[in-house]
């Protein structure tokens, strides 16, 4: 009787520990090092002629302080298909994205945010000298259209308007969007944008213009937008945003996303953003 019973229970646990043997061994080859993630963009993350140096130089640091944890890779896709490409494998991830909670139900973000941007302007022509006034955009009911882009989120409050008044606004979706926007304002084919002024100046310097234009402040948008990396929501997207999460809590990470928000916005606007990337720098030393 004791041999009828044990000859099986020992079997059991021979096979209990292949399995465990077998699962460990999975878990280790799904997670191994260098964790690769397939970034979304609708640009080369390599060319730092780009009008996103920015994105570039700290996705780069992130790879570089990482020690051969993170390894990223460059999947092209315009805006409009960028989070269901996000579902397709598990190791996509995209950045410059802005946090809500419909989105975090598609993916997994990042603690920190990659990039602080200043207040999104209205992006027009110059027709005079006199500064412009802060617009007031629901009220604003423009000549022309107002270019935005597919899939893009401008956060809470624009994203209303622009649901309310589609029809003020063209919207792209193409490969290069942003870049074949500035060339529609330019050609006197949009009558404004909503974007970043630096980003339309990058575009310009890069193309040698001599446009002139100006960005006037929306009124009630007048807080930093903050970008995130989102990662495809699966065990492997997580294991890629820990890392990136880690990264950014290096001192060395800090002093460098610091340096390149520095160098990238100049110093009238990084004055504004300093103080709050220094905040959240403070929040990950007491994480």
């Amino acid at each position: 009787m004791s041999l009828s019973f044990h000859a099986p229970v020992a079997g059991i646990v021979r096979i209990t520990a292949l399995c465990t043997l077998l699962a460990s061994g999975t878990a280790m080859a799904e997670h191994a090092y260098p964790l690769q993630a397939r970034l979304i963009a609708d640009y080369t993350l390599q060319n730092e002629e780009e009008s996103d140096t920015l994105a570039i130089h700290i996705l780069a640091a992130l790879e570089r302080l990482s020690q051969g944890k993170l390894q990223f890779e460059n999947q092209f896709a315009p805006q409009s298909r960028a989070w269901l490409e996000l579902t397709k494998t598990d190791n996509s991830c995209m950045f410059n994205q802005i946090k809500n909670a419909e989105r975090e139900q598609k993916g997994i973000y990042s603690r920190y945010p990659m990039i602080l941007y200043p207040p999104l302007r209205l992006v027009q022509a110059k027709t005079n000298d006199a500064e412009m006034q802060p617009v007031d955009l629901e009220h604003f009911e423009p000549q022309g259209h107002i270019g935005i882009i597919r899939g893009r989120s401008y956060g809470v409050y624009l994203d209303r308007i622009i649901q309310t008044h589609p029809e003020w606004f063209y919207v792209r979706s193409s490969m290069d969007a942003t870049d074949r926007q500035v060339q529609m304002l330019v050609a006197g084919h949009l009558q404004a944008l909503l974007e970043y002024s630096r980003t339309v100046t990058g575009y310009l310097n890069r193309m040698h213009s001599g446009f002139e234009y100006t960005a006037a402040p929306i009124k009630y948008v007048d807080q930093s937008m903050k970008g995130y990396i989102v990662c495809s929501k699966t065990a492997r997207g997580q294991a890629i945003i820990d890392e990136i999460d880690k990264v950014f809590e290096l001192p060395q990470m800090q002093a460098a996303q610091l340096r390149f928000h520095l160098e990238y916005f100049g110093d009238a606007e990084a004055r504004l953003l300093a103080p709050e990337l220094k905040a959240l720098y403070r929040q990950a030393a007491s994480h």
